[in-house]
């Protein structure tokens, strides 16, 4: 009896023995989990970062792609200028020519119109022109907005009808079309001509693909060079026409699209130069309303995503591009550290901080790495094209319009001057004043050269104190030696230094190669020119020189 109650006791001495046992262990490997939870979850978090900053970085490039492919497009209306300028009215051949050696590989502009101004005295007459033609059938036509419906256009005081559109065949619908008379085109039509620029109207269904992706038309005034245009009123009374360049926002991002690497980026377009956005891409459904891009929707809270907007520029609007990658995206770019983390602070919890910490140093080392790659980027792109000091074109850029110009003249009554400058007293400077004082003058000569071009030509700096200027359709020696020497009056201005009391000047060398004098060849004519300038430096400071089949013709500053 007493060997049984001494078992019964040494039994309920032994049941608080075996709990206060276990008791650590299950604290330790519940605060194991709790805290191996805990690291897995920031770990997880920084990946996150790391993949948003991933997305934001690839993003940023994109959007830049997508701004130099508008820019590279906007820039062919100044071609066609350069066209009417060179000629009163090219006929319908050379404008087709033109436009297939232009248009070639640019699929994103559907065509490029020439809308002449019309008085109502004249319609009569353009119109059996066009009919002659086997164009036009309404005459001068008007469009409803949605692009569905086509009627005459009744009796107006003057017109500008589509006249040339290029390529014909699939914009053949389009000519005879008066683009004033559409609400949304009249405000930009005749801002474009009185405040001189180039101007873009918001997005719209075409004639020829109404329910196609929609278009903006970019509209490029042409004016009567015999004709003052100082004032907007000037500017209006000596209208001739307009270029107008119909662009496809959609076509460009689809290019983008193409060279996406995943399925799960995807992208929209807006328009956003009024308080109401409208989206361009993809084109919503008939009395569908864009998202307002600065709205929260249900889409952004769940699931959630990655999105990212960056702004890019048209003349005369502001667009929005939007990059937005689905939670797959974010799901297939994680790593599988987190998990490894969790399995190892599972069993070693004593390891827990010093792994968080060098998750955490890790997160953070990616994000500063990864916010120099976009400054790097963005530099890069900035030195691509442009001098770095005075916003200029570089060579590369250069070459690229060279090319432009010398392609567009030869089938035109005209030429271009390549022009090379050197400054005469620049190492003076540099080497009395210093290299500061030496960046302002060139900086300043920058700024003086840009004054006295047309938008058709280009002032490029090419090294050191060394420019070239590309002066396109020109038909005239008079004007151009005009020109030179107002260049070089204009650089021999003083120039004040920062203390508001000294100043320094310059004069400049002009070496000059016409390419009717030669066969065009990019690389002689530089060389023609900077051999003119040389000869120019010869002979003194301050004059110009124009390279000759026969022999070198020396000019000193007027006055």
């Amino acid at each position: 009896m007493l060997n049984k109650l001494t078992e019964q006791e040494n039994e309920k001495g032994c049941q608080p023995l075996g709990a206060a046992i276990f008791l650590p262990a299950i604290f330790v490997f519940i605060l194991g989990i709790l805290l191996s939870q805990s690291a897995f979850h920031v770990s997880r978090s920084y990946e996150d970062e790391r993949i948003r900053a991933d997305f934001a970085q690839y993003a940023q490039t994109q959007s830049l792609r997508v701004q130099g492919l508008i820019e590279q497009s906007t820039m062919l209306s100044t071609s066609f200028a350069g066209l009417f300028e060179a000629r009163t009215q090219p006929s319908r051949e050379e404008y087709r020519q033109f436009a297939n050696t232009v248009l070639e590989k640019h699929q994103e502009i559907t065509a490029v119109h020439w809308a002449p101004r019309i008085p109502d005295t004249q319609r009569t007459h353009y119109e059996a022109r066009l009919t002659s033609l086997g164009l036009a059938p309404l005459g001068i036509f008007d469009v409803s907005e949605e692009a569905d419906t086509v009627v005459r256009a009744p009796n107006r005081k003057e017109y500008f009808p589509i006249f040339y559109a290029e390529p014909l065949e699939p914009n053949r619908k389009a000519v005879g079309l008066d683009p004033l008379a559409r609400p949304f085109n009249t405000i930009t039509i005749r801002d474009a001509a009185k405040n001189g620029t180039k101007d873009t109207t918001p997005p719209f269904p075409i004639v020829q693909d109404p329910d196609g992706p929609l278009a903006v038309a970019m509209y490029h005034p042409i004016y009567n060079n015999e004709k003052p245009i100082n004032t907007p009123t000037e500017r209006w009374n000596a209208l001739k026409g307009y270029i107008i360049l119909m662009l496809r926002p959609e076509i460009l991002l689809l290019k983008l699209q193409d060279a996406l690497s995943t399925r799960d980026i995807g992208m929209k377009l807006f328009d956003v130069s009024t308080e109401e956005p409208i989206q361009i891409y993809p084109r919503l459904s008939a009395g569908t309303v864009a998202t307002n891009t600065t709205a929260p929707n249900v889409a952004d809270i769940h699931p959630p995503s990655i999105k990212t907007r960056f702004p890019l520029h048209i003349p005369g609007r502001k667009w929005m591009l939007e990059l937005h990658a689905s939670p797959e995206f974010l799901s297939a770019n994680r790593s599988q550290q987190p998990w490894l983390l969790l399995a190892a602070l599972l069993s070693l919890t004593l390891m827990i901080a010093l792994l968080m910490a060098k998750s955490s140093q890790h997160a953070k080392t990616l994000s500063v790495l990864n916010a120099k790659l976009l400054e790097r980027q963005k530099v890069l792109d900035e030195l691509a094209y442009f001098d770095a000091l005075t916003g200029l074109p570089n060579r590369l850029l250069l070459n690229d319009r060279l090319k432009i110009a010398l392609t567009s003249e030869h089938r035109l009554d005209s030429f271009s001057a390549i022009c090379v400058l050197d400054l005469d007293e620049f190492k003076e400077i540099n080497d009395c004043y210093g290299h500061h004082v030496g960046d302002l003058v060139l900086k300043t000569v920058a700024e003086r050269l840009q004054s006295f071009l047309r938008e058709s030509d280009t002032a490029a700096r090419v090294g050191g104190d060394e420019f070239v200027l590309l002066l396109p359709g020109f038909n005239d020696a008079e004007r151009l030696r005009e020109l030179f020497l107002r260049i070089i009056n204009g650089i021999s201005e003083p120039i004040m230094l920062p203390n508001g009391i000294d100043s320094v000047q310059v004069s400049t060398s002009i070496g000059v190669a016409l390419s009717d004098n030669s066969d065009r060849n990019i690389k002689a004519l530089l060389q023609n020119a900077d051999s003119a300038m040389y000869q120019a430096k010869r002979a003194g400071k301050g004059q110009y020189c124009v390279y000759g089949t026969d022999r070198v013709h020396i000019a000193e500053i007027a006055g």
